[in-house]
């Protein structure tokens, strides 16, 4: 469920670590501007590998929720295909980046 909004990275660090934040988004300000400018902003989505299936789960939802962003974008910007893409994603855990489970 949504948590408040965190107020630095020490915060993020905190709560994942004591297990209260399974996945976390980070959107810079002034994204959409640079986006529209045709610059390349960053997101951030923190994924806790700790447990692998559920980092693997809820990275399942953001790479849909990104190609679902893609699909309008091109529906849209209707002049631009692909490779040209506005967005891409680059995963890394947290905790457990190569999400390995107990043996």
């Amino acid at each position: 469920h949504a948590q408040p909004v965190l107020g630095s990275h020490e915060e993020l660090e905190h709560r994942m670590r004591g297990g209260r934040l399974k996945l976390a988004i980070e959107i810079p300000a002034g994204f959409g501007t640079d986006l529209a400018a045709g610059r390349t902003p960053e997101v951030a989505v923190w994924l806790d590998g700790a447990m692998p299936s559920r980092a693997e789960t809820a990275l399942g939802y953001v790479e849909g929720v990104h190609q679902h962003y893609l699909d309008d974008y091109y529906r849209l910007h209707p002049q631009l295909q692909p490779p040209e893409l506005p967005a891409r994603i680059v995963t890394r855990f947290r905790y457990n980046p190569d999400l390995l489970s107990v043996q």
